[in-house]
């Protein structure tokens, strides 16, 4: 399966926990502010990485120190080849 097959309408609407709808997340430089029920249908990968790789899908991860954190697939601009893994401190609002 190529990675383009991952980044469809139709693989989307199968996993929608991996890519929450524009808006249900505010994030910025160091937080990310979230609803509860988003947080909650959020795939936690705190051990590992999803796989998948494509640009927007999102996870959670729990840090050793016990605090959430969102991370997400990301394109380098500088480089086509390489995704980037941005990481925010999860707040509920």
């Amino acid at each position: 399966m190529s990675l383009d097959s991952f980044n469809t309408p139709q693989w989307k609407a199968l996993h929608p926990e991996q890519y929450p709808p524009a808006g249900a997340i505010t994030k910025d430089s160091t937080h990310a502010l979230m609803s509860q029920r988003v947080f909650d249908n959020l795939d936690e990968y705190s051990s590992s990485l999803p796989s998948g790789t494509i640009p927007g899908k999102h996870w959670k991860l729990l840090s050793n120190t016990g605090v959430w954190f969102l991370r997400w697939y990301e394109q380098d601009p500088t480089d086509e080849g390489f995704l980037l893994i941005p990481s925010r401190l999860i707040l509920i609002s």
